[in-house]
């Protein structure tokens, strides 16, 4: 013959239908408190966020200024090298512009007046520009 079935204790019961009711349902003080938590490590990422974008803002602004010493540094050392250049220049071709000048001087005794006055003219137009261009060169090696 088979046993008889056993009946479950009352108490057992009433205790398995408590735990079913209340330890899966969050009581509302709890739900509170996971919401509080979920806020505060929000922020917390929030802050952490904007202080790694400072730094890293603080880094790229050292970087950059360090970059443009460089760049003034060797601009610097490109215009006195163009300087120099220009100067030397201006040392080897001071020969050559006196001989041109004097034979244009030369020249100019045997023209006609009015070849003369337009010689005259020539000259002193070339000597312009030749005075602005230095004077264009010079400006933009120091600036």
């Amino acid at each position: 013959m088979a046993a008889p079935a056993r009946q479950p204790h009352l108490p057992l019961l009433w205790c398995l239908q408590w735990l079913a009711l209340f330890a899966t349902i969050p009581s509302m003080p709890d739900v509170t408190e996971t919401l509080k938590d979920a806020a505060y490590v929000s922020i917390g990422l929030a802050v952490l966020a904007f202080q790694r974008a400072q730094v890293r803002r603080q880094e790229l602004r050292k970087q950059l200024i360090g970059q443009r010493q460089q760049i003034e540094e060797q601009l610097s050392e490109a215009r006195s090298q163009l300087e120099k250049l220009v100067k030397d220049l201006d040392t080897r071709f001071e020969p050559v512009r006196s001989e041109v000048e004097d034979r244009i001087t030369e020249l100019e005794g045997r023209l006609p007046d009015p070849a003369r006055e337009l010689l005259k003219q020539v000259r002193t137009i070339a000597k312009e520009t030749e005075a602005q261009a230095r004077k264009a060169l010079l400006n933009s090696a120091a600036a």
